[in-house]
């Protein structure tokens, strides 16, 4: 399981105690970028998706590389997170520490060890760090930080996303039941109905026109008016004209 720490980084971020650290890994099919963004695009059916972290600029060259993460240290812990894409052949980034490259598992296990207990913006780099890996499925990982009710809401939020990103249709119950679940938080009940919107359309439709019509939160209810207005299918007017008609 991913869910090992990797002992590396943990241990050089308490010795460190202040500066910055880097190392780098191998990245996920798809992903590209440069010195200063990722872009992580996945291929679907209908539509490619792209998903970018940092600057963007539709002028910028980007390129294929492992992942180069920099991470800010202070007292003995990571305070900042920048994730780039190395190009083959340029001079690595000067860091106080580099533990130049590692395995994409090990550095998977580090990030997913660091997105459970730091900050939200440094477990948001985090869990793109996981995602972006090469060869690592975090599907069931992500799904236990969405169960586990001791973390952040944004944590919980983020690893929603991109469980439903990066698993489809195996992530749909969580989400369901998670929207079901009268005992948890609105606002991440919310995220889960945004969450579904991330799946492929002839999952995702059924499921928010479900929600729309029978589900008995209000909140949620509205929640998924709200993205069944992105669809362009005459199923969505005929609800809209029906729920006027009613009222």
């Amino acid at each position: 399981s991913s869910a090992a720490l990797a002992a590396g980084p943990g241990e050089e971020v308490r010795s460190l105690d202040d500066g910055t650290l880097a190392f780098s890994y191998p990245a996920r099919e798809g992903v590209r970028g440069n010195h200063e963004r990722i872009e992580f695009i996945l291929e679907g059916e209908e539509n490619d998706s792209r998903y970018v972290n940092g600057r963007w600029d539709d002028h910028d060259e980007v390129w294929a590389g492992d992942i180069h993460a920099m991470m800010t240290v202070r007292s003995g812990r990571v305070r900042d997170i920048e994730l780039t894409v190395l190009r083959p052949g340029d001079e690595r980034p000067r860091a106080d520490r580099d533990l130049g490259g590692m395995s994409a598992s090990d550095a998977a296990s580090y990030f997913l060890d660091l997105a459970g207990h730091a900050g939200d913006d440094v477990a948001d780099e985090a869990l793109l760090g996981l995602v972006v890996a090469r060869d690592v499925d975090p599907a069931a990982d992500l799904i236990a930080l969405v169960r586990d009710r001791d973390r952040p809401g944004e944590v919980r939020e983020s690893s929603l996303f991109w469980l439903a990103v990066l698993a489809g249709e195996e992530a749909a119950p969580t989400m369901t039941d998670l929207i079901d679940d009268e005992t948890e938080d609105l606002e991440l009940r919310e995220h889960a109905v945004f969450a579904l919107t991330q799946l492929d359309e002839d999952r995702a439709f059924p499921l928010l026109m479900d929600l729309a019509r029978n589900h008995g939160n209000h909140e949620l209810r509205r929640s998924a008016f709200i993205w069944l207005a992105q669809y362009d299918r005459p199923d969505v007017v005929n609800l809209f004209e029906e729920i006027l008609v009613a009222n």
